[in-house]
């Protein structure tokens, strides 16, 4: 495998797992995704030691943001449920860094799209943000099936 700059890759999105993979259609206008998994690990310490007496694990957290060029369109603020007060809708959330090709790789994330924003600067690109907050991760090669 060679190295990677830049976008090379796919993001799709689906309410189930075959719409953001198989039949799912690659997300137009990406900037730039940035998938996170924290373990929040945390050394335990005594008094007088310099060193840790334990480690103890943490809540996993399970995040993404992306950024889009925006071209008018509603999809990720309807994602995020802006306008709405009812439950928000879980989703799939597929990328594949070296695009969307059976056995390349996959991170996959299910959950929730949590906040969108605007950024409307005075001599810069329209663009949005959605932040998808995750409750589980697969990481691994796709299967496009």
């Amino acid at each position: 495998m060679s190295a990677i700059k830049g976008w090379e890759g796919a993001l799709r999105v689906g309410d189930t797992i075959a719409n953001a993979e198989g039949s799912g259609s690659d997300i137009n206008d990406v900037q730039s995704i940035s998938p996170s998994h924290g373990n929040n690990v945390e050394a335990l310490y005594e008094i007088g030691s310099r060193s840790p007496t334990e480690v103890k694990e943490g809540n996993i957290d399970l995040s993404m943001d992306i950024t889009l060029l925006y071209t008018g369109g509603t999809t990720f603020s309807g994602y995020a449920g802006v306008g709405s007060t009812g439950a928000l809708t879980k989703y799939y959330v597929a990328i594949y860094p070296t695009g969307a090709v059976a056995v390349e790789p996959e991170i996959r994330m299910y959950g929730s799209f949590n906040d969108w924003s605007l950024d409307m600067s005075q001599d810069g690109v329209l663009t949005e943000t959605v932040t998808f907050v995750g409750e589980s991760i697969a990481v691994g090669a796709a299967f496009l099936g």
